[in-house]
Protein backbone atom coordinates (compact mmCIF):
# COMPACT_ATOMS: atom_id res chain seq x y z
CA UNK A 1 0.00 0.00 0.00
CA UNK A 2 3.24 2.31 0.82
CA UNK A 3 4.03 1.67 -2.94
CA UNK A 4 0.81 2.59 -4.23
CA UNK A 5 0.63 6.02 -2.10
CA UNK A 6 3.74 7.13 -3.04
CA UNK A 7 2.71 6.52 -6.65
CA UNK A 8 -0.21 8.86 -5.94
CA UNK A 9 1.71 11.59 -4.47
CA UNK A 10 4.20 11.15 -7.61
CA UNK A 11 1.02 11.47 -9.95
CA UNK A 12 -0.52 14.52 -8.27
CA UNK A 13 2.89 16.36 -8.54
CA UNK A 14 3.94 15.93 -11.51
CA UNK A 15 0.57 15.39 -13.82
CA UNK A 16 -1.37 18.65 -13.66
CA UNK A 17 1.76 20.25 -15.05
CA UNK A 18 1.64 17.50 -18.09
CA UNK A 19 -1.74 18.51 -18.41
CA UNK A 20 -0.95 21.84 -18.58
CA UNK A 21 1.53 21.49 -21.37
CA UNK A 22 0.35 18.31 -23.24
CA UNK A 23 -3.47 18.60 -22.46
CA UNK A 24 -5.95 16.32 -20.70
CA UNK A 25 -6.86 14.47 -24.40
CA UNK A 26 -3.49 13.68 -24.97
CA UNK A 27 -2.56 12.88 -21.47
CA UNK A 28 -5.34 10.31 -21.10
CA UNK A 29 -4.39 8.57 -23.98
CA UNK A 30 -0.90 8.37 -23.03
CA UNK A 31 -2.18 6.67 -19.38
CA UNK A 32 -3.95 4.77 -21.31
CA UNK A 33 -1.06 3.24 -23.63
CA UNK A 34 0.96 3.25 -20.88
CA UNK A 35 -1.39 1.13 -18.43
CA UNK A 36 -1.96 -0.64 -21.25
CA UNK A 37 1.68 -1.53 -22.45
CA UNK A 38 3.03 -2.03 -19.12
CA UNK A 39 0.35 -4.55 -18.13
CA UNK A 40 0.97 -6.47 -20.99
CA UNK A 41 5.11 -6.13 -20.73
CA UNK A 42 4.66 -7.35 -16.95
CA UNK A 43 2.90 -10.01 -18.15
CA UNK A 44 5.10 -11.14 -21.02
CA UNK A 45 8.77 -10.07 -19.05
CA UNK A 46 8.01 -9.23 -15.65
CA UNK A 47 9.03 -11.94 -12.57
CA UNK A 48 5.97 -14.23 -11.59
CA UNK A 49 6.29 -13.05 -8.01
CA UNK A 50 5.13 -10.09 -8.62
CA UNK A 51 2.14 -7.62 -9.62
CA UNK A 52 0.68 -4.64 -10.75
CA UNK A 53 -1.52 -2.33 -9.24
CA UNK A 54 0.41 0.52 -8.42
CA UNK A 55 -0.18 3.25 -11.72
CA UNK A 56 4.56 2.40 -11.75
CA UNK A 57 4.22 3.41 -15.24
CA UNK A 58 2.49 6.26 -15.44
CA UNK A 59 4.25 7.32 -12.83
CA UNK A 60 7.81 6.97 -15.11
CA UNK A 61 5.87 8.14 -18.41
CA UNK A 62 4.71 11.72 -16.22
CA UNK A 63 8.33 12.39 -14.53
CA UNK A 64 9.83 11.56 -18.36
CA UNK A 65 6.95 14.01 -20.04
CA UNK A 66 7.58 16.58 -17.97
CA UNK A 67 11.24 16.63 -18.47
CA UNK A 68 10.39 16.77 -22.25
CA UNK A 69 8.69 20.40 -21.96
CA UNK A 70 11.42 22.16 -23.17
CA UNK A 71 12.33 19.64 -25.80
CA UNK A 72 12.64 21.04 -29.33
CA UNK A 73 12.20 19.40 -32.74
CA UNK A 74 15.94 17.48 -33.14
CA UNK A 75 17.08 18.86 -29.71
CA UNK A 76 17.45 16.67 -26.54
CA UNK A 77 16.99 18.51 -23.43
CA UNK A 78 19.65 17.98 -20.39
CA UNK A 79 17.01 17.98 -18.20
CA UNK A 80 15.53 14.33 -20.05
CA UNK A 81 19.03 13.00 -20.33
CA UNK A 82 19.74 13.29 -16.93
CA UNK A 83 16.56 12.16 -15.91
CA UNK A 84 16.35 9.56 -18.03
CA UNK A 85 19.55 8.23 -16.88
CA UNK A 86 19.18 8.41 -12.81
CA UNK A 87 15.73 7.10 -13.10
CA UNK A 88 15.91 3.90 -15.70
CA UNK A 89 19.43 2.88 -14.96
CA UNK A 90 18.24 2.42 -11.07
CA UNK A 91 15.08 0.70 -12.84
CA UNK A 92 17.18 -1.20 -14.96
CA UNK A 93 19.24 -2.61 -12.00
CA UNK A 94 16.33 -3.37 -9.74
CA UNK A 95 15.43 -5.31 -12.30
CA UNK A 96 18.18 -7.29 -12.50
CA UNK A 97 18.99 -7.92 -9.04
CA UNK A 98 16.14 -7.11 -6.42
CA UNK A 99 13.97 -8.97 -4.77
CA UNK A 100 11.46 -6.94 -4.15
CA UNK A 101 7.88 -7.66 -5.89
CA UNK A 102 7.85 -4.34 -7.89
CA UNK A 103 7.20 -4.46 -11.28
CA UNK A 104 10.14 -2.69 -12.68
CA UNK A 105 9.39 -3.91 -15.62
CA UNK A 106 6.13 -1.44 -16.24
CA UNK A 107 8.42 1.51 -14.96
CA UNK A 108 10.98 0.62 -17.77
CA UNK A 109 7.70 0.66 -20.38
CA UNK A 110 6.10 3.39 -18.92
CA UNK A 111 8.97 5.64 -19.35
CA UNK A 112 9.75 4.42 -23.22
CA UNK A 113 6.14 4.80 -23.84
CA UNK A 114 6.24 8.13 -21.88
CA UNK A 115 9.19 9.34 -23.85
CA UNK A 116 8.22 8.64 -27.42
CA UNK A 117 4.63 9.82 -26.53
CA UNK A 118 6.07 13.21 -25.46
CA UNK A 119 8.79 13.79 -28.56
CA UNK A 120 5.61 13.00 -30.67
CA UNK A 121 3.77 15.45 -28.90
CA UNK A 122 6.87 17.83 -28.97
CA UNK A 123 7.43 17.12 -32.60
CA UNK A 124 3.77 17.68 -33.44
CA UNK A 125 3.83 21.06 -32.01
CA UNK A 126 6.54 22.47 -33.50
CA UNK A 127 5.09 21.82 -37.20
CA UNK A 128 1.86 22.76 -36.02
CA UNK A 129 3.54 26.19 -34.74
CA UNK A 130 6.15 26.30 -38.30
CA UNK A 131 3.21 25.90 -40.07
CA UNK A 132 1.36 28.89 -38.37
CA UNK A 133 4.11 31.12 -38.99
CA UNK A 134 4.18 30.06 -42.50
CA UNK A 135 0.54 30.60 -43.32
CA UNK A 136 0.93 34.19 -41.25
CA UNK A 137 4.24 34.86 -43.75
CA UNK A 138 2.14 34.05 -46.58
CA UNK A 139 -0.68 36.59 -45.33
CA UNK A 140 1.40 39.62 -44.57
CA UNK A 141 3.03 38.39 -48.08
CA UNK A 142 -0.02 38.26 -50.03
CA UNK A 143 -0.90 41.77 -48.62
CA UNK A 144 1.79 43.54 -49.39
CA UNK A 145 1.91 42.14 -52.92
CA UNK A 146 -1.64 43.27 -53.12
CA UNK A 147 -0.80 47.04 -51.95
CA UNK A 148 1.67 47.33 -54.57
Amino acid sequence: MTHLRGNMTHILMVGPSAEEIFGSRHLLGIIVAVALSSGMGHVCFGPTNTSQIGASGVVFALILLNSLVSAELGEIPISFVMTATLWTSDELWKLCFANDQIAHSAHLIGAMVGTAAGYYLQSNKATHEMAGRASSWNLVLSKVLKAK
